[in-house]
């Protein structure tokens, strides 16, 4: 899956985001690709739940991480300790408070598309309530989850990676209501 700069930017703003970008004091081992994406495409400060992007959050908490090239954000609480990052093997991690790393993506340009492909598909569940006032999350659904993430990036939704158990977490859902 080919991100596009057009429908990425633009789903994210119709949800009232803006982008974290960068366009200097770029850690040197970021490599082309990398810097690319982060100073011409950014990452959503309105993304998905579970991951929340902040790319000054390590100036403004001092977060070191050794394994680590650049902070991201944080992940499952918006002022949580679970720090999201990119680290020297270019995969992105969840750095738990405990000190366990996580999976996500294989590369930030995975991420890009794994959150394009998680904030498309709620949106597409938000649609059918709109239309219907009630709906059942469905294995289709999270099937269909399932396999958006796997197209990009096989290794994202693997036993132990956070995809696999966000996508889980998702099939636990049974029914979402409208109040």
């Amino acid at each position: 899956m080919e991100l596009l700069k057009i429908p990425y930017r633009d789903h994210f703003m119709n949800y009232g985001s803006n982008f974290y970008r960068m366009h200097r004091d770029f850690p040197e081992q970021l490599n082309d690709e990398e810097r690319f994406l982060l100073s011409e495409w950014g990452l959503p400060t309105r993304a998905v739940p579970f991951f929340y992007f902040d790319l000054h959050l390590s100036e403004l908490r001092a977060v070191k991480l050794e394994e680590g090239i650049l902070v991201l954000g944080s992940a499952f609480e918006i002022a949580g300790f679970d720090y999201l990052y990119l680290d020297r093997n270019h995969e992105v991690m969840v750095k738990l408070q405990d000190g366990t790393d996580l999976f996500v993506n294989s590369s930030l340009r995975q991420l890009m598309n794994s959150i394009y492909a998680y904030s498309t598909w709620l949106e597409s569940l938000e649609e059918r309530l709109v239309d219907e006032a009630e709906i059942d999350v469905g294995p289709d659904d999270t099937f269909e989850l399932f396999y958006s993430i796997r197209e990009c990036d096989l290794r994202a939704v693997s036993r132990g990676a956070v995809w696999h158990y966000i996508v889980n977490t998702e099939m636990n859902i049974e029914t979402i209501m409208v109040d």
